[in-house]
């Protein structure tokens, strides 16, 4: 499923994300989480970097852990902590990370994903019903908001930007624009079809008369 992240307070944030999950076996399932920095230009030397992102995990089929982790990016580690990942602002609590730090305030903008670069991470999740599950399974559920607080501040994925603004001196969070869509794939044109068809009749062709 693809979506959209743009920053709360600086609106040249903004990342690609591409959320997808394998189910395994019945105990086993892995999550790949696609992120690109696709921030625009604010004012140099600004150079935000994406170093954390947060998202949630179904509890009935139950998830119930993270026993593998990898990223193509050196500096990067996974958090599991069921409804206790806490978040900048009124975004709530939730249940896995990809981290750069301690948690998810903080973080490493050395090891955070740059502008115009892509991080790729896949998380190995332990529990049950494995098979069942989809990226909706997922991708449908609120941060855990304790306090009650409005809806709006409760999402179903956020990341976490730093070395953002005026040299680099803020950071900000960045949250979903709308609901996932599933990715398109390009589809031939009719000419493209028919010369591809013709050239594979003429190889049949030639073969024959070989």
């Amino acid at each position: 499923m693809l979506f959209t992240l743009e920053g709360e307070t600086f609106n040249d944030l903004s990342a690609s994300v591409l959320f997808s999950y394998s189910g395994l076996t019945d105990t086993t399932g892995r999550v790949d989480v696609s992120v690109t920095n696709t921030s625009s230009t604010w004012l140099l030397p600004d150079d935000p970097r994406l170093t954390g992102f947060a998202f949630n995990l179904p509890a009935a089929p139950a998830v119930t852990g993270i026993s593998g982790f990898s990223s193509s990016l050196s500096g990067w580690t996974s958090s599991y902590d069921r409804n206790d990942i806490d978040t900048p602002g009124q975004f709530g609590f939730y249940d896995a990370a990809g981290l750069t730090g301690p948690n998810f305030n903080g973080g490493s903008p050395n090891a955070g994903i740059a502008r115009g670069v892509t991080g790729n991470f896949s998380f190995t999740l332990t529990g049950s019903g494995m098979l069942g599950l989809t990226e909706s399974s997922f991708l449908n559920l609120p941060s855990y908001d304790p306090l009650g607080g409005p809806n709006e501040s409760e999402q179903y994925f956020i990341g976490r930007f730093q070395r953002v603004g005026l040299f680099g001196l803020f950071s900000d969070v960045a949250t979903p624009t709308g609901q996932p869509t599933t990715p398109t794939r390009d589809v031939p044109e009719p000419t493209t079809l028919m010369l591809s068809g013709l050239g594979l009749a003429g190889l049949a062709a030639a073969r024959r008369k070989a």
